[in-house]
């Protein structure tokens, strides 16, 4: 309800540590986007340059009519944001519209990438649906990969069962591998965003700090050798 007075504290705070915000991740919803078009220019005239949309759930409309559904209404995000001049991304999530790079693709394909993007989520696919190669999803996405979501998963024992199941873990442990997604964005010259998702160990503080602490190290050293 105050997000212009809120927001721009929040950014003057973060200048005063050098810090820089250009992302936002935001619920604002593609099937109603046009009823978020003076928050989306509040985003902007706060220097923000990308935002990331409400996720499609596959229940919004039947399986097949959701490719059209969500071109239809990436479409209408596009020319939102183009005449507000910012970018909206949509998020790769498991058991929403798109859940995969295929999908995505085909839902932005036609549209300015200079105002819609992808991001791309090796976590999700790992730990939710949508398991697609890196070296496919890159070079199938490229212009249109304008964020990196950045956590692992792994499939693993479960305590007191004979079963197993899948969870988040830190990048630098699970399936996903981060060197070589970086090396695959450096071939396409991405210069776009990193987003840390550390949904690890939420309840226990100290153990929280010091696993994101560690990733980002990992990150870090991985981004510099790759020449990110």
């Amino acid at each position: 309800n105050n997000l212009k007075y809120s927001l721009n504290n929040f950014v003057q705070s973060a200048k005063n540590f050098n810090l820089k915000v250009k992302y936002a991740d935001t619920d604002f919803r593609m099937e109603n986007i046009k009823a978020y078009k003076e928050k989306i220019k509040i985003l902007k005239d706060c220097g923000i340059e990308c935002f990331r949309v409400g996720h499609v759930l596959k229940k919004s409309c039947e399986p097949r009519k959701l490719l059209s559904y969500g071109q239809k209404i990436a479409s209408e995000t596009a020319e939102l944001s183009a005449e507000i001049g910012i970018k909206a991304i949509i998020q790769i999530h498991g058991f929403c519209y798109p859940h995969n790079a295929t999908a995505a693709y085909e839902t932005v394909k036609k549209l300015d990438s200079d105002y819609i993007g992808i991001k791309l989520e090796l976590g999700n696919n790992l730990q939710q649906e949508g398991f697609e190669t890196i070296d496919y999803q890159v070079n199938l996405l490229k212009e249109f990969i304008g964020a990196v979501s950045v956590k692992s998963a792994g499939i693993y024992k479960k305590s007191g069962a004979d079963c197993w199941e899948r969870r988040f873990v830190p990048a630098y442990d699970g399936a996903a591998d981060y060197k070589a997604l970086f090396s695959e964005l450096k071939n396409i010259n991405y210069n776009g965003f990193a987003v840390l998702m550390p949904f690890y160990f939420e309840n226990d503080y100290n153990l929280h700090l010091i696993t994101a602490t560690k990733e980002f190290v990992y990150l870090k050293q991985l981004s510099e050798q790759a020449g990110l």
